[in-house]
């Protein structure tokens, strides 16, 4: 049984729930209904600690829901919310996988057990044939479905489904309705199903639970609720119950003159689909194996950005001012004392290897963040951590501090120290504001931003003209190193913090979606946020330190990848590191050769790429 007792909740001033008290058996169908506002949501929501309760408790089969794990309670009970918070960019086939969460540990992938459950979850419902389009290329109804598919693959012992029909037409809405009911028969899944569909419900549900003011107002079988005063006493005046004398089960309808005096056509019934062919048991049909995960596809992804990269390793040491006999160099070696040994081994060859670590951490900080915020226009500047890198080596070029601190000197050091004082200052303002969810973290980090640029721009004004072209040149970017020392300092931040991320990004992807949803199929939501927030920003601190605020990466790089190779950040993350260290050797060799002796600023040509990527990806969103 899960089992929910006087549970009281409040938003602000305003109590939500009033000691409300509500169970569901295995193999029960409780229906919640209500009028607008009366807390069946928030109920919902409460049951599964997703709403911070004020008193109350929780159990499921005997457990205390507070001695589980999420991903314990997600292993039991399954979750639709009402509408997700965005449209995710994901494939139909891929958010019904993430329903198998609950069941893999670590960074698994799904087995062929797992999509063969996904699979059949999506035939049940009638969108397999849509399994490879993206969710904001299917209707409304077509994503709902989906969403319940995805739940169905969690193979819970208990649903929790918010107005799960409320999108569809008669005709789907029936079909969700006898295949949860079918669960229900046939696996003795209990359901609470929260809806305003009266008539619909109550001809499946054993008991309804009438919520009104965040109390409970009566709850019962159908025939003892449905009656006209209890229900005029909830919705007001201008209703009827009758009988339907098919089966006699109560009928609401509107009071004759309560509703438009005018009759208006009616619309078409929707077209019958045929009814969906269910999977055999055994073995995979032919059609399930078009849903299976293609390996080859991955790797022969990965190995294009491998590719990629080497390729860049190859070629991008050649350009420069001047053309080198790459032949005496290799033979040289690294301790080679021939100009074009110099200037191959210690100028150009750390130069790429910086570039590509910059390029690298850029894009993968970019991919998170865009996943954590579910804002394609995220970049790794977004939470502040650029500008208070840029107050850090500002403040550190005015004070003329030129110290060396285990290697490091000063104003790669402050710009650090500058960049990791901003994630705190941003956490901390964002948890000053509420819960530190997306939307507090985002509105933090473009606050403290803006507060830093207005001190960087002090800092300036302040400074001689000497100190200010230097700040100047620091803050356009660039990769003016002589030997290895700063990749050596760069690359352990950098690979620990993209290992983290590749790390979470399973759990990225359900945060992608929704973090309601995340939180219900057993991601610890807070954690996972602070983790990926702390590790996006130490890999864009360590680049930002020593080669400035270089923009556009972290936009333009997981865009592309996206673009070409999904959402699945399994692979997007790897992906971006390789492609963003690729594309950033090649932006800083074409700076450095293009107008030769001279040099240009390295954020000039990724600026130039990626203004260009930024007005594609509005005018695309608007469509």
């Amino acid at each position: 049984m899960f089992d929910a007792r006087e549970l009281h909740a409040r938003y602000a001033d305003r109590v939500i729930l009033h000691q409300v008290s509500v169970a569901v058996q295995r193999g029960e169908w409780v229906a919640l209904i209500g009028p607008n506002g009366a807390g069946k949501s928030t109920l919902l929501k409460a049951m599964l600690g997703l709403v911070e309760l004020t008193t109350g408790a929780r159990s499921v089969d005997g457990q205390d829901v507070r001695s589980l794990s999420r991903e314990a309670l997600a292993a039991k009970v399954a979750y639709v919310p009402q509408k997700l918070e965005s449209v995710p960019p994901f494939t139909i086939g891929e958010l019904v996988l993430q329903g198998r969460y609950p069941h893999q540990r670590g960074f698994a992938f799904e087995t062929q057990a797992d999509r063969l459950i996904a699979a059949r979850a999506l035939r049940a419902v009638g969108v397999f044939e849509l399994v490879h389009r993206r969710l904001d290329e299917v209707s409304g109804g077509e994503a709902q479905r989906a969403l319940i598919a995805s739940a169905i693959a969690q193979e819970a012992d208990y649903l929790l489904l918010d107005e799960p029909t409320s999108g569809l037409d008669l005709h789907h809405g029936v079909q969700i309705l006898d295949i949860l009911q079918e669960l229900r028969t046939t696996s003795q899944v209990g359901i609470l199903m929260a809806s305003h569909d009266i008539n619909l419900v109550s001809r499946y549900c054993d008991r309804i639970v009438l919520l009104v003011d965040g109390r409970i107002a009566a709850q019962g079988p159908p025939g003892s609720i449905l009656s006209a005063a209890q229900l005029e006493g909830s919705f007001g005046e201008g209703l009827d119950v009758l009988e339907d004398p098919a089966g006699g089960a109560p009928f609401v309808v509107p009071k004759a003159g309560a509703g438009r005096t005018s009759r208006t056509a009616a619309a078409p019934p929707p077209e019958r689909e045929a009814e969906p062919r269910r999977a055999e048991s055994g073995s995979m049909p032919s059609d399930e194996q078009r849903f299976s995960l293609d390996r080859r596809r991955w790797l022969r992804a990965l190995g294009l950005g491998v590719a990629a990269l080497l390729l860049a390793l190859v070629l991008c040491p050649l350009f420069g001012a001047s053309w080198l006999n790459l032949g005496d160099a290799w033979r040289e070696g690294p301790s080679g004392t021939s100009v074009d040994a110099t200037i191959f081994w210690n100028i150009r060859l750390p130069r790429v290897l910086l570039a590509m670590l910059a390029g690298g951490a850029l894009a993968v900080a970019g991919a998170t963040f865009q996943a954590l915020l579910r804002n394609g226009l995220a970049t790794p500047y977004t939470l502040g951590v650029a500008g208070g890198a840029s107050l850090g080596a500002v403040l550190a070029i005015k004070l003329g501090l030129a110290f060396v601190v285990l290697g490091f000197s000063a104003t790669p050091l402050f710009a650090f120290a500058g960049a990791f004082a901003s994630v705190l200052a941003v956490y901390a303002l964002a948890r000053a504001m509420g819960r530190a969810d997306s939307t507090e973290l985002l509105l933090a980090g473009i606050a403290w931003s803006i507060v830093s640029s207005a001190f960087v721009l002090l800092l300036q004004y302040l400074s001689d003209p000497a100190a200010a072209f230097q700040m100047i040149r620091w803050l356009v970017g660039g990769f003016d190193v002589v030997g290895y020392v700063g990749v050596v300092q760069t690359a352990p931040f950098i690979f620990a913090g993209a290992f983290a991320l590749l790390a979470l990004s399973r759990k990225l992807n359900l945060l992608s979606v929704d973090e309601g949803l995340a939180a219900a199929r057993g991601v610890d939501v807070p954690r996972t946020r602070t983790l990926a927030f702390a590790a996006a920003s130490l890999v864009t601190a360590a680049a930002v330190a020593q080669v400035g605020p270089i923009g556009f990466v972290g936009l333009l790089v997981p865009h592309a990848s996206r673009a070409l190779f999904g959402s699945d950040n399994r692979l997007l993350i790897p992906l971006s590191l390789l492609f963003g260290a690729t594309f950033l050797a090649f932006a800083d060799a074409f700076a450095r050769s293009i107008v030769a002796p001279a040099e240009l600023p390295v954020g000039v040509i990724t600026a130039l790429l990626g203004g260009p990527t930024l007005v594609f990806i509005l005018v695309r969103s608007r469509r």
